[in-house]
């Protein structure tokens, strides 16, 4: 993985955890707009494995969306939350706890989706 100075940041947590990488942004963050966060994990030029979807929460009988993931070679997922802002689980606690979960079992976000 080619690390520049910009994407650094995102390269020295990577290298720390050495095999996994959750980039999360929360959709309203105002601080650090998802499309800054995204161009960031592309400059990682890392191949993707896994295309755009949506992931899922069970709430009430049924589904809504937690947010959009992606999938990356070499353990990296980028995930937003939708409806949340700079500090994730401040603004929706359930959807950051479901994230971590899955991200921390080494599991892929839940979708409805079939795995391409």
């Amino acid at each position: 993985m080619a690390c520049n100075y910009v994407a650094s940041f995102f390269c020295l947590f990577y290298i720390a955890f050495i095999s996994t990488m959750l980039a999360a942004s929360g959709d309203l963050d105002s601080k650090v707009p998802t499309a800054a966060t995204f161009r960031e994990v592309q400059k990682m030029n890392v191949k993707q494995t896994r295309a755009w979807r949506p992931w899922i929460v069970t709430q009430e009988g049924g589904y809504q969306t937690g947010g959009y993931t992606v999938e990356y070679e070499q353990g990296l997922t980028f995930a937003t939350v939708r409806g949340a802002g700079h500090e994730v689980p401040e603004y929706q606690l359930e959807r950051a706890f479901i994230m971590f979960t899955y991200f921390l079992t080494g599991k892929s976000l839940p979708s409805l989706q079939r795995h391409e």
